[in-house]
């Protein structure tokens, strides 16, 4: 017969046993979560203003500040001297999110007449989309009935490029426009026509919708 202190002994070392090894398996998964994601990066976002926006609402949706967003933005001489339609970087990390993916994922409060509609059209000026959104906020099962006050997830995707490519500072989150084309954004952001297909392999340029990755001097 075993004795009991010898019993709680073996069972003290089985447990810290099996301890030992539930720690290097939380370990060895978080970094197989890690090294889907190559490498991470500051990121551009192409936010288009609409009316009725300003500097201070934009950098309060990027969770920045009106310098930051100026420092990208050469040709923009004060927070006042925006108009509609005009297009600005806006800085973020891109972060390995859920599955590997590149993104940074944004945490938007709703207010009274909110809809995942406007956040994604209008607000984040199709960065995301009514989809991802719904993808994004599972807890929400009908979106049309979330409370004000509410916090909504917003992922904006993102590329890093590949390290080898140490012409380009960032890589620019472009929503694409009716009257965008390959040739038309080749010229715009002097980069080759084949550059851009390489990092868009399976995008259309003449769909007018979706995101593409521009690398940006």
């Amino acid at each position: 017969m075993v004795p009991i202190g010898r019993r709680r002994e073996g069972k003290i070392k089985f447990d810290l046993g099996l301890g030992i090894w539930g720690v290097l398996f939380v370990f060895s998964s978080i970094g197989g979560v890690e090294c889907q994601c190559e490498r991470l990066c500051l990121a551009l976002a192409s936010y288009t203003v609409w009316e009725g926006s300003n500097l201070t609402f934009i950098s309060q949706l990027f969770n920045t500040n009106d310098q930051e967003i100026l420092k990208y933005n050469a040709r923009v001489l004060s927070k006042d001297a925006i108009g509609v339609g005009d297009r600005l970087n806006v800085s973020f990390s891109c972060d390995c999110l859920e599955g590997g993916r590149l993104g940074h994922l944004f945490t938007y409060t709703l207010k009274p007449g909110d809809t995942y509609e406007k956040l994604g059209e209008t607000y984040y000026a199709n960065l995301t989309t009514v989809a991802d959104l719904t993808r994004d906020n599972p807890r929400y099962s009908d979106p049309t009935r979330i409370l004000d006050g509410s916090p909504v997830n917003v992922t904006v995707n993102c590329s890093c490029g590949d390290e080898k490519e140490s012409d380009y500072r960032f890589f620019l989150t472009y929503p694409l426009l009716p009257r965008d084309n390959l040739g038309d954004l080749a010229n715009q952001f002097n980069v080759s026509s084949n550059i851009l297909r390489g990092h868009n392999p399976n995008t259309d340029f003449r769909s007018g919708k979706g995101l593409v990755f521009i690398p940006w001097k």
